[in-house]
């Protein structure tokens, strides 16, 4: 059982790991999506 429980919770923390991971790729890639843009048309 306690075998379980700290599967579990290796299992909430990397899943916690990834999605901030993942959020902070997202960032970057709108604010390098922004560059480009404002790069095309620098007056929008």
């Amino acid at each position: 059982m306690e075998a379980l429980r700290n599967k579990k919770q290796e299992k909430n923390k990397l899943t916690t790991t990834l999605v901030e991971l993942v959020n902070e790729s997202e960032k970057a890639r709108l604010k390098k999506l922004q560059e480009l843009s404002n790069i095309i048309d620098p007056s929008g």
